[in-house]
């Protein structure tokens, strides 16, 4: 079991989805995706050479790893 969230996998995608960002691979292997990610991928694919692998795309946001903020 891979411990990278869908919300793990947002964040690292969207590092990716930057102009100075020559990266053209990424292995998301076991980390299932919802289409908002699948989405960012295909627009950096029709941009630039970018291939994203990863366990499957789910209708369903990620419950685990989100940030939610908290009064004290």
């Amino acid at each position: 079991m891979n411990p990278l969230t869908m919300t793990g996998a947002l964040e690292i995608l969207t590092a990716v989805n930057n102009k100075h960002s020559e990266v053209e691979y990424l292995s998301l292997e076991g980390v299932p995706i919802n289409r908002k990610i699948a989405y960012i991928a295909e627009r950096i694919s029709n941009r630039r050479e970018f291939t994203l692998t990863h366990g499957g795309v789910i209708d369903t946001d990620d419950v685990f790893g989100k940030k939610i903020g908290q009064c004290l």
